[in-house]
């Protein structure tokens, strides 16, 4: 009997753990799509439909880095009955087809009692992006259709314009955005206006238009009203990939010398002066002044080596240093590319020294880039996974 007690406790501990598990993830339900209807009329919740497909890169991302963020199934699983259909097996076929699904992944609310669509999303989103996606279905006012269908009849309210614009932000429709740029130019409202400030800062891309260029222009009125690194941040991320000589007419906001670096190093590779290119880049790694990440994250792209393309001797060398560098200091210790673009650069490398193997060892050797057979000239000398952040412990005296 004691026995008994023993098993059936343990039995109701995996029970609960196993639950606990599958709760950390938004929970889809298993069942038929008439199922599925039923039991969010039962719950008087909408559908939430995650329409993917098993090919679609996007999709795979969502489901790994997005669904199992406790803030987005805490959501997810209290708001809504949640379905994750395949558009291209089963009744994902004909269910794709009556909803007009044709990309992945796309998001559908779908109001169970009427079967109809009542929001529409998709594409991949960032964390709280898709966390707006579904609030936005739960707001009528917010609703991807309401927003659509009033648009010409609200479009003088900036409090709407600035939901449209978020919605539209959140799909890339990079079109309607225009017209709303051009709409709110008409409108000739300032930016001192608090509102039309927030919908410029948090919606309004690129430095070729009226906005940035009144914020350029009247720098430290902007400053005074808002703060240097508000008005700073949103210069430095829209003037990123600026011709030189508009980054060069800009004031001298915090970040201006990273974007110029950016800039000029993106030129030089492009025109294949490497040379240049190797100085320019050392000199900003060595003198360690420019937003780090920023920078970082720049030359992650610059130093990926094409398969189609030739490259000197130098440069093939030096982005394997510029690589390993990434590796080592990159802020991010958890971005998995970082370590992923050194790992590939050094399969390459075994891959054409195993084609040597008959060589002279002192051949093989020569064809090792220099750097990589030393420690690191700047920045972190190991190789870890420890954030910058994280203080070494104290050693015991």
């Amino acid at each position: 009997m004691k026995n008994l007690k023993i098993a059936i406790v343990a039995l109701v501990f995996i029970l609960v753990c196993f639950e606990a598990d599958a709760q950390k993830s938004i929970y889809f339900e298993k069942g038929s799509w008439a199922e599925i209807i039923d039991k969010a009329k039962e719950q008087d919740k909408m559908v939430f439909v995650d329409f993917y497909t098993q090919w679609c890169g996007p999709c795979l991302t969502m489901a790994q880095e997005v669904f199992v963020l406790p803030m987005i199934y805490g959501f997810y699983n209290n708001n809504f009955v949640n379905a994750k259909i395949d558009a291209e097996n089963g009744e994902g076929i004909d269910l794709a087809a009556k909803y007009l699904v044709n990309s992945y992944p796309t998001y559908l609310f779908i109001d169970p009692f009427t079967q109809e669509v009542v929001h529409r999303s998709s594409s991949r989103q960032e964390p709280d992006v898709f966390l707006f996606t579904g609030e936005s279905a739960l707001d009528p006012k917010l609703r991807s259709f309401y927003l659509e269908s009033n648009y010409e009849k609200e479009k003088g309210d900036l409090e709407f314009l600035n939901n449209y614009i978020k919605y539209k932000n959140s799909v890339y429709d990079r079109d309607a955005i225009s017209k709303v740029l051009n709409h709110l130019e008409s409108m000739e409202i300032g930016l001192d206006n608090e509102m039309a400030w927030n919908l410029f800062y948090n919606n309004i891309n690129g430095y070729d238009n009226q906005f940035f260029k009144e914020v350029a222009g009247n720098y430290q009125k902007y400053v005074g009203l808002y703060g240097k690194e508000v008005v700073d941040s949103k210069i430095a991320k829209e003037s990123s990939y600026a011709p030189l000589e508009i980054l060069n007419s800009l004031p001298d906001f915090d970040g201006k010398n990273t974007n110029i670096a950016i800039v000029k190093i993106g030129q030089l590779t492009r025109g294949n002066e490497y040379e240049q290119a190797i100085f320019l880049i050392d000199s900003c790694l060595e003198a360690g002044t420019l937003d780090k990440q920023k920078f970082l994250q720049s030359l992650r792209f610059v130093a990926r080596l094409s398969d189609y393309k030739e490259y000197p001797q130098i440069w093939v060398e030096k982005c394997g240093e510029y690589l390993r560098y990434i590796a080592y200091n990159f802020p991010d210790r958890q971005d998995a590319y970082i370590h992923f673009e050194y790992a590939q650069y050094l399969e390459k490398l075994l891959k054409n020294l195993s084609n040597l193997k008959d060589a002279p060892l002192q051949q093989i050797q020569g064809q090792i880039p220099s750097a990589l057979k030393q420690e690191p000239s700047i920045g972190k000398q190991v190789y870890t996974m420890r954030p910058d952040q994280l203080k070494a412990k104290p050693t015991r005296k």
